[in-house]
């Protein structure tokens, strides 16, 4: 029973600071005092059942986690990802692209200005795009899904070097793709096998 009560009292304690409480709010929550939280986070008592529903549902987790942790581990509990702000992800995504398209066009209107305008320039933008779209995926989704576009920028890449070489006959540059998307491929197998990639 002893460990139970440890394990629990950690979690407690665990819980509470991820969510950014003192005791004292925490107490104020549940309609008890700041010395009856402080027990039982040193595992002195132990909540009742009514305190410990309180608590799952201010912590957004089961209460079973209280007592065992994810997937019944005995670790501290995991607390809900906080909720993604899909409108500021939005803008940065906005500001992004908008910024990579106006380094195309200041380099387009560059060459025009100086009077032998460069259309090609504007091939660069697809492969500058993906490129954006790989870093903030990155960031926001800690990479998953980036395989995906991953197998988008090579294409883009390759016709971005064929665009660029045109005057020359340089269609074998695609004889790259199959290989490389094949590598893209079996590295997200080889990833998902490993558990590394969901």
């Amino acid at each position: 029973m002893d460990e139970i009560n440890n394990i629990l009292a950690g979690n407690i304690a665990e819980l509470r600071k991820r969510a950014g409480m003192t005791q004292s709010e925490l107490a104020e929550r549940l309609h008890y005092s700041d010395k009856l939280i402080s027990k039982w986070e040193r595992g002195d008592a132990a909540p009742n059942a009514a305190a410990l529903w309180q608590m799952a549902g201010i912590f957004g987790v089961p209460v079973d986690e209280l007592f065992t942790g994810p997937g019944g581990s005995g670790g501290p509990p995991r607390t809900e990802n906080p909720p993604v702000d899909r409108k500021k992800r939005f803008l940065v995504a906005s500001i992004a692209f908008c910024s990579v398209l106006l380094v195309v066009l200041l380099a387009f209107d560059i060459t025009w200005i100086l009077g032998k305008p460069f259309w090609r320039s504007f091939v660069y933008l697809l492969p500058a795009v993906l490129v954006t779209l790989l870093v903030l995926n990155s960031i926001w989704n800690r990479g998953k899904g980036n395989h995906l576009i991953i197998a988008l920028l090579i294409p883009s890449v390759l016709l971005t070097v064929y665009v660029m070489l045109l005057p020359i006959q340089s269609w074998q540059i695609f004889t790259l793709l199959l290989p490389a998307e094949a590598i893209v491929f079996l590295s997200w197998l080889l990833g998902k096998r490993m558990g590394i990639e969901k």
